[in-house]
């Protein structure tokens, strides 16, 4: 089940020039949260952590990672993607499942796991699970 919901930040900005006090302005930024189920089993002891890599049709990619407990991850991680105005548009994503080496190796900062090779062990994740993809209109 895939599920979206627009959530709204505000950022409290301070404008003021110098010798005179600040005063405290409000900016409304529409933020998309969508989430990313993420169940995996029998992972290599070796594996701290997996996570989500997500492009999006408007923004820079976003990487949320959660880490890996007695070689199992069964959770749902939250993506969130500031929204440009207007109000109207469509913004597609595409997630891909990332996993990250132990610390002091090659894969530390995180690897697709679909590059991942068969003779890679502690990387290794089968089946793979399909790739996330979806849409948000506002």
């Amino acid at each position: 089940m895939r599920t979206c919901r627009l959530v709204v930040i505000a950022i409290a900005g301070l404008l003021g020039s110098a010798g005179a006090p600040a005063d405290a302005v409000l900016y409304q930024i529409p933020v998309a949260t969508f989430v990313v189920p993420i169940n995996l089993t029998n992972l290599s002891p070796r594996m701290p952590k997996v996570g989500v890599n997500c492009s999006t049709s408007m923004s820079a990619a976003i990487l949320v990672v959660t880490p890996v407990v007695d070689g199992k991850v069964n959770t749902v991680l939250e993506v969130k993607v500031p929204l440009p105005e207007p109000q109207g548009a469509r913004l597609t994503y595409y997630c891909d499942l990332i996993v990250f080496g132990p610390p002091g190796s090659t894969d530390e900062m995180g690897r697709f796991a679909k590059d991942v090779g068969t003779s890679e062990k502690e990387l290794l994740i089968a089946p793979l699970p399909a790739s996330y993809k979806g849409e948000i209109v506002w």
